[in-house]
């Protein structure tokens, strides 16, 4: 009688540890899929042009997201900035949780007032002109033989990360009223490992000594116990 019970316990506990390897193997393989999807969709995204409510030019794309830098440098592909990023990600790959690279053009038309500079010692005239507002400051003097100028201009963005059902995006808000963002690449890495704990609530299994019929017997056993972690690997 013993001997069909000791059967039954190990046979239930065996079903226990192997239930719990396939289950955890479904659930990796699953975790897999669904990250290479993920990855496979961003790779794949395209870059959203939109305006603000405010009538700002905005850029958004979906976010590259992997378990570890070497996995996203191991992308090929034909994308000059795509290629960009994987080097500057390369270089603060030790050190490096997310990055985000983008293109803009500027464009500005106008037709600013200029001064015509009469000197009696030159037979040719000196014309001056500038434009001149809270982001460019363009001096231009145009002579006989050169064209000369001088610019100085400003630019300022807004980077915002955003979250839908869809996945992790970032935004690009070109706040200058001539440029506009172009193109967008963005890399985070997603491996950040949270703080060991060593106490936990665990199912156990093994073989030990329990007690059975008012004696204490050699035996398998499984049961529910507070746990604390010694050795980890």
């Amino acid at each position: 009688m013993k001997t069909k019970e000791t059967v039954i316990a190990a046979l239930i506990f065996i079903f226990l540890i192997v239930g719990c390897g396939v289950w955890y193997h479904i659930s990796t393989i699953s975790k897999i899929e669904k990250d290479n999807l993920s990855f496979i969709a961003a790779l794949n995204d395209t870059v959203k042009y939109y305006s603000t409510k405010n009538g700002e030019q905005a850029a958004s794309i979906e976010v590259f997201e992997t378990q570890s830098v070497d996995q996203f440098l191991k992308i090929r592909s034909k994308d000059s900035l795509l290629t960009e990023l994987q080097n500057r990600v390369s270089q603060y790959k030790k050190k490096l949780d997310d990055m985000t690279l983008f293109e803009a053009i500027g464009q500005v038309s106008s037709a600013p007032k200029t001064e015509v500079i009469r000197d009696s010692d030159f037979v040719f005239p000196v014309y001056k002109s500038r434009f001149l507002d809270s982001w460019i400051d363009l001096s231009i003097t145009a002579t006989k033989d050169s064209i000369p100028f001088s610019l100085e201009y400003r630019e300022k963005y807004a980077v915002t990360q955003l979250k839908d059902k869809n996945g992790d995006y970032v935004e690009i808000v070109s706040l200058s009223p001539y440029v506009k963002v172009d193109n967008i690449r963005s890399f985070r890495l997603t491996n950040n490992i949270p703080k060991t704990k060593r106490w936990g609530l665990s199912l156990y299994g093994g073989f030990g000594t329990v007690y059975y019929d008012k004696k204490v017997v050699l035996g398998p056993e499984i049961g529910i116990g507070v746990t604390y972690d010694i050795f980890q690997w």
